[in-house]
This record gives C-alpha cells, structure tokens and sequence, in this order.
C-alpha cells in the first residue's frame, strides 16, 4: 500500500575512506518517492491492462502519484532494460561504475540461475496497445519496461513483487541499487500533439513586425 510514512536511515562509516552513507532498504530506489513495489505493481498493471494512466494509479491505495509519474516509471524502466541509462558520478558506488551495465545483470542472473535466460531476454517482446504510444520509441521503452517485469517475474514466481526480489537477489553481488533508474524521459513527450518518430514538428508563426518605437 502506498503510504507515507516515517522510516529511519541508518548511516554507514566507510573505513577507508572515512565516508558516511546511507543504508536504504531494498525496497527503496534513491531520489524516488515511491518504493519499488509500488512501482513494479502499477508499471505492470499498465502494461497488461486496457487501463490508462489516470485509471492505472487510481487503483493504487492510499497516496497515488500523479498520473505523469506512471509515465516516467514506464519510460525510466524500459531505459534501463535498454542499458540506456547513464547516471553521474557523484550517484555512483565507490569504485564502481554509476550503474552495473543490464547486460552484465542478465549474464550474472543466467549463469546462476537460468542459462536460457539470456536467450529469453534477447527474444522477448510483449505486445504493446497501440494507443499507449505515440512514436516508435516510446512503443520500445514500453516494451523493454514489460520484458523486464516478465523476465522477474519468471525469475521469481512466488514473489509477489518479483522485480523487488531481483534487485534484493543482486545486491550482494554489486552493492547498488541494480534497476535504478531516471524517471523523466525528455525525448517521450505526453500529450503533445506534433510529434512524429520523436522528431518534434514546430509550426512558424505568421506574426506581425513591430513598428520601430
């Protein structure tokens, strides 16, 4: 149930560097307001649904984000199943790279527990309504958000939140939070009209010349 509430943060001294960090739960993405299973739940309900955003994040109790928040999870997602996601590196683990490339997760998850995994990732694309789009990308970031909540949800059939699980699954071995990810995408707009493969059509304006003062 997504509701707020008051959890506390430890924090971590680092004894070589002599840095403190916060120890989050898995559960909770960094910079994200919503934890990981409310995220998950309302992503695949999306995507599997003939509901739109407005009804999708209705049918999540308690605090419901804005509808436009639905739409950057989604987008954000299916960036990182993409391995399009790239994130600076004063938010990178020390010593390691901002992120561990979704490449590198897949590999790792198949050589411990499905060989065929990498296989079934690379095949994998789910059907996307066609009005939940509105440019070829878009209909990619939607359908590489679903591979993703498919895959964990293969990976981890009796959890409920399979893709919270996934990520608890690979903490131990990259020490980051594995499917963080941004939640706006600049390139896909939401209702905007004009907008063809991405590519933003601007319409001049015939206006008037000023007189001179």
């Amino acid at each position: 149930m997504a509701l707020y509430r008051e959890s506390p943060v430890p924090l971590a001294l680092c004894e070589q560097c002599k840095r403190r960090f916060r120890v989050l739960p898995v559960e909770i993405l960094p910079y994200k307001t919503f934890g990981l299973p409310v995220i998950e739940a309302a992503c695949v309900h999306y995507a599997t649904s003939t509901d739109g955003l407005r009804k999708t994040v209705q049918t999540i109790p308690g605090v419901a984000p804005h509808f436009s928040t639905l739409h950057g999870w989604m987008g954000g997602l299916g960036e990182r199943a993409m391995d399009k996601v790239h994130l600076k590196r004063d938010r990178a683990t020390i010593g390691q790279p901002s992120l561990p490339p979704t490449s590198t997760l897949v590999a790792e998850t198949a050589k411990r527990q499905d060989l065929d995994l990498i296989n079934r990732w690379s095949m994998t694309k789910p059907p996307i309504a066609p009005w939940k789009y509105k440019s070829l990308f878009r209909k990619e970031l939607l359908q590489s958000c679903l591979r993703l909540l498919s895959i964990a949800a293969s990976l981890f059939q009796d959890s409920p939140y399979p893709l919270t699980m996934w990520q608890h699954w690979l903490l131990p071995m990259f020490l980051a939070a594995a499917w963080l990810f941004p939640s706006r995408n600049i390139i896909t707009p939401i209702q905007h009209t004009g907008f063809t493969d991405n590519m933003l059509i601007l319409v001049p304006k015939n206006t008037i010349p000023r007189a001179p003062p």
